[in-house]
């Protein structure tokens, strides 16, 4: 703990370590078979852990790394069924804590590599870990809006704090622009009446974020994307619940319909591309899963990320964390052609409405413009300081929105490539932004738990929506016995006090 060495990990799988005092790269690990998403020094300074979205947690000995040659981890801690997000040392260094994608906690003692407790009751991704000072309780924080503390000699929960109100990821309009459909961080998905912003509907279903949100071309139909592995199936008119399609490995993100309504394609974590053909008979709703693209088929290696069918429906597009955009034909399902040019992971891809261009936001902090017909580069769009997340073609197809996580939203001429105007408001990561069909509004989600809608033309901002939070609604006018911090927090919540 002598501040000479820094270490950092990333998307690319590695560990890098570097010397504070030079500014000089010291080594790089390649050990993970996934993203590094975390690295924490142990509190004595002797040990180093690493984590990664392939389930496992490193140990490593300072000692070791500083020598030339191949190292190797002393401990290799297995039991996560998927990435982990978090990871802390206790203040002792005898036992380090681990959190993830499963929704669990675990406790590992450090001397034997054995676990010493799972502990469960999040029903969301563990984000947060952090021991007491004494050691003795352990905080976790989590995506399912709690914060909970355990007990760390009897490995038992002490107590559950209700955290924030939930924010909105997927958008989507419904095809005659009278509404918006979110997907939020609360398991729900939430109808919205575009002219007075007033929630028309909430869904409930998922058991988790809704990450991808998506209306059928003949806006009978929505489709949703969890990260409970789930896709389901819902009737716009009533918002009944249709079919639910378990996705076999990890959290679900991409998502799309067919021009014709016949086909919805997701994808998982293992860069398999799923497709399954919709089928109705006196109102019940069937799937066959019809085709499966793989790295066999020369698909994707890594997680899938996004998916979307050309305007004409003959054409597959998807992107992954692979660095990569795949064309298939969807009529043979055989690969046309692979994109190559981001460095990063491709978080969305779409086509313009001619069928012509395909725009990809990547994780390079650039968008891309390609020529649909041989895969040629025609603009790299750059401007954004941060991951561009969302991208959307305006209905004429001559502007271009991009979302990132610098708070930002921009728009493109398609044509020239030259930026038109950068739209200013969010105080977060922006997620995804979407036209409404007749294109004069363009609408953002983002981590600061608003949904914006912007005038496409001037680039103003309309309105301002928060998704309503657990406590929506009541009112604590007059209410005794809370301290003024609690009534933050329940107003932060969504309850309301009146003069």
């Amino acid at each position: 703990l002598d501040g000479r060495l820094l270490a950092s990990s990333g998307r690319d799988s590695t560990i890098r370590l570097w010397d504070m005092q030079t500014g000089a790269q010291q080594r790089v690990i390649r050990t993970h078979d996934g993203w590094v998403t975390r690295v924490a020094f142990g509190p004595l300074g002797k040990q180093l852990a690493s984590a990664s979205e392939d389930g496992t947690v490193l140990i490593w000995e300072i000692d070791s790394l500083a020598k030339i040659g191949e190292v190797t981890p002393t401990r290799r801690l297995v039991g996560h069924e998927s990435g982990i997000q978090a990871i802390a040392f206790s203040p002792d260094g005898r036992t380090l804590a681990s959190g993830g994608n499963d929704t669990d906690v675990r406790i590992w003692d450090l001397r034997t590599g054995a676990l010493r407790f799972l502990l469960t009751g999040h029903t969301n991704w563990v984000r947060a870990l952090a021991y007491r000072l004494d050691g003795r309780v352990l905080l976790s924080g989590s995506w399912d809006h709690t914060v909970r503390l355990w007990d760390t000699e009897s490995g038992q929960a002490v107590r559950s704090i209700q955290g924030y109100a939930p924010i909105s990821f997927g958008i989507a309009f419904s095809q005659d622009g009278s509404s918006l459909i979110s997907g939020n961080s609360d398991q729900t998905i939430t109808e919205w009446d575009v002219a007075t912003g007033t929630i028309m509907r909430t869904l409930h279903g998922h058991e988790g974020f809704v990450w991808r949100v998506m209306v059928s071309p003949d806006d009978m139909l929505l489709a949703s994307a969890g990260y409970d592995m789930t896709v389901r199936l819902w009737e716009r008119t009533s918002g009944r619940s249709l079919l639910r399609l378990l996705i076999p490995k990890g959290t679900v993100q991409p998502l799309s319909f067919s021009p014709d309504g016949e086909l919805v394609v997701s994808g998982d974590e293992d860069g398999v591309i799923l497709v399954w053909r919709l089928s109705a008979e006196s109102g019940q709703y069937a799937a066959q899963l019809v085709q499966r693209l793989d790295k066999n088929n020369n698909g994707h290696t890594n997680w899938i990320v996004s998916t979307r069918f050309s305007p004409d429906g003959r054409i597959l597009a998807s992107s992954s964390a692979d660095n990569s955009i795949k064309l298939w034909d969807v009529e043979t399902w055989t690969l046309l052609r692979t994109l190559s040019g981001h460095t990063s992971g491709i978080q969305e891809v779409v086509f313009s409405p001619d069928g012509h261009l395909l725009a990809s936001a990547g994780w390079d902090y650039t968008a891309r413009l390609w020529r649909v017909a041989d895969g040629e580069p025609v603009h790299v769009l750059q401007g954004h300081t941060d991951i561009v997340q969302g991208i959307a073609f305006s209905p004429d197809g001559h502007t271009l929105a991009t979302s990132s996580y610098d708070q930002r939203v921009r728009l493109w001429d398609v044509t020239s490539g030259q930026g038109r105007a950068v739209l200013v408001g969010h105080t977060s990561w922006v997620f995804y932004v979407a036209y409404c069909p007749d294109g004069s509004l363009l609408a953002s989600s983002s981590n600061d738990g608003t949904i914006k809608l912007w005038d496409a033309a001037s680039g103003q901002c309309l309105q301002s929506w928060h998704p309503p939070g657990p406590y929506a609604g009541m009112d604590i006018t007059g209410v005794v016995g809370i301290s003024a911090a609690q009534c933050a927090a329940l107003k932060a919540l969504g309850a309301v006090e009146t003069e």
